[in-house]
């Protein structure tokens, strides 16, 4: 089986590149991963991934909004963002330090986070590595305070 389709291999490869370089760049759709984009899909049903976002840039991770939608939508999307409290670094475009890479209109990110590329599996991952990273926080000020 390739290790590209052990979901264990996903969750040890982002930790690893996490730990490496301090955080990790996630590409974010934004309709129906970030906002309702159908009408069957419900607002309320999009917060957990919301809070992911918000909880990825707090542990050290770049966010990119990665999104297909047309030119004249992008004011109205980048308005929404902020209107859900959601910070990014680049929009539709890859970090400047990477160089070589993502030139040939693909994003490059250490992971794609979208309805149309297995959604729940990143979820889970990401939801798995921030909640270590959150242990390991407070671990290390429980340590702290101890000698207080």
């Amino acid at each position: 089986m390739s290790l590209y389709l052990d979901p264990n291999k996903l969750t040890e490869r982002l930790r690893k590149e996490w730990n490496e370089y301090g955080g990790l760049i996630i590409a974010v759709d934004f309709d129906s991963t970030l906002i309702p984009y159908w009408p069957d899909e419900n607002e309320a049903d999009f917060e957990s991934i919301h809070q992911l976002i918000r909880d990825c840039k707090l542990y050290g991770c770049t966010i990119i909004i990665n999104t297909a939608a047309k030119e004249d939508r992008i004011e109205k999307i980048k308005d929404e963002l902020l209107d859900l409290h959601i910070v990014w670094d680049y929009f539709n475009e890859s970090p400047p330090y990477i160089k070589d890479i993502g030139k040939g209109g693909k994003v490059y990110a250490n992971v794609y986070l979208d309805d149309r590329a297995g959604l729940y599996q990143v979820f889970i991952t990401l939801q798995q590595l921030v909640l270590e990273r959150k242990y390991t926080a407070c671990s290390a000020y429980a340590e702290r305070i101890k000698h207080i």
